[in-house]
């Protein structure tokens, strides 16, 4: 049988599998998770479009969609240009269950860690403060997938602090 009438669609979410080859754009350090063998980077990420604004914040990660698949070799991410990123390297049983559902990530294993010791590393507080100020610029910007994660990390170090208390 024919359709008949108007089909309504709404348009794709800007994430990491709906990244067009050859788009660019931005995607927020608290997405990747960076292990000793491998950095993850989850498929549903948000990422925001080069063309939605050009973003000198501090946190955000340059990315480029240069192939078809979801493999490391189709994706370019700019650790050079970013500004200010805080990424932490995490333990060796944070990469084995990653890798139970490694289908979900795009992992780059082609990688040089320098592990940096910054005895001025923001404290949890100044980070929820960061995080928060964040937050509101997310919703502001009515960038609620971002938002979503952010609420979550907040939700995440206030709980931690509530706890060392």
């Amino acid at each position: 049988m024919p359709i008949k009438g108007k089909v309504y669609a709404s348009p794709y979410d800007h994430r990491v599998e709906n990244m067009e080859v050859g788009s660019s754009g931005y995607i927020h350090e608290n997405q990747l998770t960076i292990t000793k063998p491998a950095i993850f980077m989850d498929i549903l990420s948000s990422i925001i479009p080069c063309d939605d604004t050009d973003n000198d914040e501090p946190g955000f990660i340059p990315i480029k969609r240069i192939g078809a698949g979801l493999t490391e070799s189709d994706f370019e991410l700019d650790f050079e240009s970013a500004i200010d990123y805080d990424l932490t390297y995490e333990p060796q049983g944070v990469y084995l269950d990653f890798m139970k559902e490694k289908e979900r990530y795009v992992i780059f294993t082609e990688f040089e860690i320098c592990l940096q010791f910054n005895t001025n590393k923001e404290t949890p507080e100044e980070k929820l403060d960061r995080l928060k100020d964040e937050l509101e610029k997310a919703n502001s910007a009515e960038d609620f997938e971002m938002s979503i994660v952010l609420r979550n990390d907040i939700e995440k170090l206030e709980e931690e602090l509530k706890n060392k208390k």
